[in-house]
């Protein structure tokens, strides 16, 4: 089999670096940091140590990339609209499995004209992972892989591709889940994404700093109620005790600056769209509401927009 890599950065490097580690053929698309992974290879730092994955299988350009039976897409969301769409389409083949690992509400409708819709599957990382630098990846906490067949308008359910490639990214050595109904895994992972990932980045604290405030405790509590109420209006049966178990795992973590943090941080464009502004439409559009939802995206624009005009 072979595996492709788009996006090498802390997810894509992680996680396509686990699959090198385990002798698979990964190829990986770099552009920033390809003279560096070329000359010195990847670099994975864990509480097991640091690893160095050398030589690797790296390209800079889509068009010396080979086409692959399993592709991970790990970039941004960011760059969905303008690109991904275009760049599966030379990589892949008619039964190449998608595994689009990006956060926010409904990636897959960004690329499912690219490849059959049932060649893609959602996938919802659940760890803290952050880029370093050029080739350096720093794995700080938890790993789990939550895998769910992507189908529009309707619940994926367990197929043998979702189950082949569960079978494929156990190689990783971390926790991989298949969940029946990927609209449902994509509401949980927001309930989390939403009530930190923009917080922290407006209050540039990192997740235990942000908790140890009673308004940060309250805010992302409330945050992730109309998250799961949203959820629920649209069919989805999110369980009782989500927003609990939820900020019982941040509490127990490493303090973490989420994607967001170090978006802002560096002023490059974070992925309100995905992560803040379609899931409040969608709450909308379904007659629901959510203010908390709606004061936080607008802020979070609005930063945004500060950041192009700079």
């Amino acid at each position: 089999m072979r595996i492709g890599v788009l996006g090498t950065g802390a997810v894509g490097g992680l996680y396509g670096g686990k699959l090198h580690a385990a002798g698979l053929e990964v190829h990986f698309l770099a552009r920033s940091d390809y003279n560096t992974l070329i000359d010195n290879g990847l670099r994975i730092k864990s509480n097991s140590g640091t690893q160095v994955l050398a030589p690797l299988l790296v390209h800079n350009s889509i068009q010396n990339f080979p086409v692959c039976d399993f592709i991970l897409v790990a970039w941004k969301t960011t760059a969905n609209p303008a690109s991904l769409a275009a760049l599966l389409k030379p990589v892949t083949h008619g039964e190449s499995t998608v595994v689009i690992l990006q956060n926010g509400l409904d990636p897959e409708c960004d690329v499912q004209n690219a490849v059959r819709p049932e060649q893609l599957l959602s996938g919802l990382c659940f760890l803290c992972c952050r880029r370093e630098g050029p080739g350096r990846i720093w794995h700080q906490d938890y790993g789990a892989l939550t895998l769910a067949q992507f189908r529009p308008h309707q619940a994926g359910g367990m197929t043998p591709r979702l189950e082949k490639a569960a079978e494929v990214l156990k190689a990783c050595g971390e926790e991989i889940k298949c969940a029946p109904d990927w609209r449902e895994a994509r509401w949980r992972k927001l309930v989390w994404n939403i009530a930190f990932n923009g917080p922290t980045a407006l209050a540039n604290r990192d997740t235990r700093a942000w908790l140890s405030e009673k308004s940060g405790e309250a805010l992302s509590l409330g945050l992730m109620e109309e998250v799961i109420s949203g959820a629920r209006r649209l069919g989805l049966a999110l369980p009782e005790g989500l927003a609990g178990q939820m900020l019982g795992y941040t509490r127990k973590m490493v303090a973490y600056a989420p994607s967001m943090m170090l978006d802002a941080q560096a002023k490059r464009p974070m992925e309100v769209e995905a992560i803040y502004t379609r899931p409040l439409a969608a709450i909308i559009a379904a007659g629901g509401s959510a203010p908390l939802l709606g004061s936080v995206e607008a802020l979070l624009r609005g930063l945004n927009q500060s950041f192009a005009g700079e």
